[in-house]
């Protein structure tokens, strides 16, 4: 057990590569009810979020989900969310780290600029987050809810029956690993009882409980980012490559918070000295985060803020943020572990073919 940004949660249960590979192979379950599971209500809804995160909720289509950024007034980066058009509510699930600064952030708004406004948010602290991942998190979810999971796309939620516990949970196709998934809200009361339906003990599917260390070597693969390491409130939306969450439509009318300072990086009109990027390197020890990075010639220009021995491809692979003309795909540059340098390469961030599913035409 390690303690995670307050949370007691494991490192791992059967090994890190075992449950890597479940999730890869078969499927794997995650408990992440330490994330923050969040209702927005009311008909000012729309205006009160889009004023804080970069999203075009406007064109958000009812039961479909998008990833956002909620960014401070200097256009730092407050957290990165998922959020859910479900028609009478946005649903947001917030990184478990940043939960109360976000619902801090929500609150302030509320009691200042959206002050009078119709308006209501509610945390849902008596409801759990189990994440199930991987090409067989499909036909085993199916066999215990009443809808058909073959009409719900990468992105999209409904509210489905789960007879065996008596309960109509909320199910988010989605996840955190580039495998086909879902993240599944349910009770407080029923949610071990549901966990044990998803993965029996000595199950004959090979599906494992999995924790932080699998989540985290999938998460790289994926390319995904971590808060607290691959951004922060000092890194903005751009700084991060992350400047495709902004719509066009957001682009052009703002009116979120940090706009000035994105739109004037956008447009060349503020400087932009760093940027993210994802390497790899075969040989020697893994670059893990704080591990600097240089040119050819030895001069410091960036550090690494993610890096495992990747378990599928048997290579080094990780992000960091370098000095923007050095960012481009194939750039050889070194990175320094344990005092010796080794060479890497700029690549793509995605090491892994993600496997989201898409439901037939």
């Amino acid at each position: 057990m390690t303690n995670f940004e307050g949370f007691d949660m494991p490192i791992m249960y059967s090994g890190i590569s075992q449950e890597h590979f479940a999730c890869r192979n078969n499927a794997a379950i995650f408990d992440v009810s330490h994330m923050g599971q969040v209702r927005v209500y009311g008909k000012d809804k729309t205006e009160f979020l889009e004023s804080l995160c970069v999203g075009d909720l406007k064109e958000l289509k009812l039961g479909t989900g998008a990833l956002t950024v909620f960014l401070n007034d200097k256009g730092g980066i407050i957290d990165d969310s998922i959020v859910t058009n479900m028609g009478d509510y946005y649903g947001i699930v917030f990184n478990g780290a940043r939960k109360m600064v976000d619902l801090e952030n929500l609150n302030n708004q509320l009691n200042t600029e959206f002050k009078g406004k119709d308006v209501r948010i509610e945390h849902l602290t008596e409801k759990s987050l189990l994440a199930l991942q991987g090409p067989k998190a499909a036909v085993t979810l199916q066999k215990l809810v009443t809808g058909n999971l073959t009409n719900l796309s990468f992105m999209e939620q409904v509210a489905m029956e789960v007879p065996s516990i008596n309960e109509k949970i909320g199910v988010m196709r989605c996840g955190y690993t580039g495998e086909d998934g879902f993240e599944l809200s349910v009770s407080n009361t029923n949610a071990v009882k549901f966990w044990d339906l998803l993965c029996p003990e000595k199950n004959s599917e090979g599906i494992l409980p999995a924790a932080l260390g699998a989540r985290d070597s999938l998460r790289v693969e994926a390319g995904l980012c971590l808060y607290g390491h691959d951004i922060d409130e000092n890194t903005t939306p751009v700084e991060a490559a992350l400047r495709w969450l902004l719509g066009k439509r957001r682009r052009v009318e703002g009116g979120f918070k940090g706009f000035k300072q994105v739109e004037a990086q956008i447009s060349g009109q503020a400087e932009v000295k760093r940027l993210r990027v994802a390497f790899s390197f075969k040989g020697g020890p893994p670059a893990r985060e704080g591990s600097t990075i240089h040119t050819l010639e030895g001069g410091e220009i960036g550090i690494v803020t993610s890096g495992i021995l990747s378990p599928s491809l048997k290579y080094n692979i990780g992000m960091g943020y370098v000095k923007k003309g050095l960012h481009k795909d194939g750039t050889d540059l070194l990175v320094r572990v344990r005092g010796k340098d080794y060479p890497m390469q700029i690549c793509k961030a995605k090491f892994i073919t993600p496997n989201y599913y898409k439901k037939p035409l």
